[in-house]
């Protein structure tokens, strides 16, 4: 059974009495964005000597590799680290707000001015946008 299969059975439980046709659902499901199968890829991952799986998106784990090599850690001692240090509600979006604060500071420190596109700079704030 194919995922857009296993998607649609879900819909049509959900309606009671199925008054709904099958083929209503799926022309109301394509019109809203479609059915379609998760992006997120689920990999094992050992965190502090215990194994884990998470689930990203295929960037995040491009990321997530490329941000590991960049402090000289692998992925597992990297997400270690982040679990440590976790507020977010979950480990995947602990280890994504850790990759974004990463990226962030990297953009900051190669724009030590501050806000270029309006002109702005560290001492001074931006300029209003010209009309």
């Amino acid at each position: 059974m194919k995922y857009r299969d296993i998607q649609l059975e879900c819909l049509l439980e959900l309606i009671p009495g199925n008054s709904v046709s099958r083929e209503r659902i799926l022309s109301a499901a394509e019109h809203f964005g479609g059915l379609m199968a998760s992006t997120l890829i689920s990999r094992n991952i050992t965190i502090n000597g215990r194994r884990t799986s998470i689930r990203l998106e295929p960037g995040m784990w491009d990321a997530l590799h490329e941000v590991a090599e960049a402090k000289g850690l692998t992925i597992h001692q990297y997400c270690s680290e982040v679990q440590a240090q976790r507020r977010e509600s979950s480990l995947t979006a602990a280890i994504r707000m850790a990759l974004l604060e990463h990226y962030r500071q990297a953009n900051q420190a190669d724009a030590p001015t501050g806000n270029r596109r309006n002109g702005g700079s560290a001492s001074q704030p931006p300029q209003a946008a010209a009309k």
